[in-house]
């Protein structure tokens, strides 16, 4: 998918972030904002990014609960949801109704390694996100069997009040790790160093679908 020069993401060396698991995104104020995250073995990348865009559009202050859905629900059908491809399909047919909407979401496909995503995604306070093609089987050894190759997780910051100022000085920001595959969303699976995350991303040629708010690359 093309982008222009001015929106390609420039990924800078930041504090290494720590993932925290989490459904939930917290605004300015520290009140928690609940987003809507749909358990889908199917569409895990589109559920993951639909999450995204909303919790990134909040952190923006364009976020419109209900007014939005009717461009989001695409993303849970199997053709722009399936895998981080079809996502980026998504973004393409969807780019002049999340403009009207005042939604300045921009996406670009890498294949960069973990510690480098979560870095430039913690740095971003809250305007950026990533969704990453993931080995189920690792990060949840038992429920998913081996070789699913739909399962994909969404990285966001977590920014309250303290957060947004940490980041804005520098400070590690937490990430909220978000898995949409049925039965595991509120597990914990990843605590302190990103090893399992890393592992079932590398299994997947590090596939990466970037995403941020234009201007805040």
């Amino acid at each position: 998918m093309a982008q222009s020069a001015a929106t390609i993401p420039r990924l800078r060396r930041t504090n290494t972030a720590n993932i925290v698991y989490s459904a939930r995104v917290t605004e300015d104020t520290d009140k928690p904002l609940d987003i809507e995250l749909r358990s889908s073995s199917a569409v895990c990348a589109g559920s993951a990014t639909a999450y995204l865009c909303k919790a990134i559009a909040h952190r923006a202050g364009t976020y419109a609960p209900g007014i939005s859905e009717s461009v989001f629900a695409r993303l849970y059908e199997h053709r722009f949801g399936r895998r981080l491809d079809d996502v980026g399909r998504w973004f393409s047919s969807a780019s002049t109704d999340l403009a009207a909407l005042g939604y300045r979401l921009c996406a670009r496909r890498v294949a960069f390694r973990t510690p480098l995503i979560e870095r430039w995604v913690g740095g971003g306070e809250g305007f950026r996100g990533a969704i990453l093609a993931t080995a189920g089987e690792i990060l949840h050894q038992g429920v998913i069997r081996p070789h699913v190759e739909t399962h994909a997780i969404g990285l966001v910051a977590q920014l309250g009040a303290s957060q947004a100022k940490k980041a804005k000085t520098g400070g590690p920001s937490s990430l909220m790790l978000i898995d949409p595959w049925p039965n595991v969303v509120h597990k914990r699976a990843v605590d302190g160093p990103a090893t399992k995350l890393e592992s079932a991303h590398r299994l997947r040629q590090y596939g990466t679908l970037l995403i941020f708010w234009a201007g805040f690359s």
